[in-house]
């Protein structure tokens, strides 16, 4: 199986064995992949249709989502893992995320007297790499109030990760 990235810094990319994944058929459905890219716990479908269909009724959404993940399903089936109450990705599929990448890269240690190690500063100098502009930059979606507050509070985060990053960079 080719590895399947998603690229969220600087606007959004999905690349399958680095070639652009097409046939995704709504923006809702990209959105969804990349929750998942960024939270990887098994989502209960409820509370996926209120985080992207929250101004709609629960059958309404319930259906939302059904449609999406049919399109997520015919792109990208082998790296997910959708039952009838939850969806998740494959946990055992080849699946990078420059999200996932950036914050595993700054979770290293610091030494006592905070002076960052050689192996540290070579982390930290990758995270930074990775960070190619704001996190979905120029990405939004109509209706969907609870994920644009995610995708704003993720943001924020990651924003404040990348300064905090040059700052050890440059002390």
């Amino acid at each position: 199986m080719e590895p399947l990235q998603i690229f969220t810094f600087g606007g959004l990319r999905v690349l399958r064995g680095g070639t652009p994944v097409a046939g995704l058929d709504t923006r809702k459905a990209e959105a969804l992949l990349v929750f998942l890219a960024c939270d990887r716990r098994r989502h209960p479908r409820e509370v996926l249709a209120d985080l992207f269909w929250d101004e709609r009724s629960q059958s309404q959404a319930m259906a939302n989502l059904r449609v999406a993940l049919a399109s997520l399903r015919k792109q990208l089936k082998p790296y997910l893992t959708i039952t009838r109450e939850s969806v998740a990705l494959n946990p055992d599929a080849p699946v990078w995320s420059d999200v996932i990448e950036f914050e595993a890269y700054l979770s290293g240690e610091r030494s006592a007297s905070q002076t960052l190690l050689e192996a540290n500063a070579r982390k930290i100098d990758q995270a930074v790499e990775l960070y190619q502009g704001e996190f979905l930059e120029g990405f939004s979606l109509r209706e969907s109030q609870r994920f644009e507050a995610w995708q704003v509070q993720e943001r924020e985060h990651l924003h404040r990760l990348a300064v905090g990053a040059l700052h050890d960079l440059l002390s």
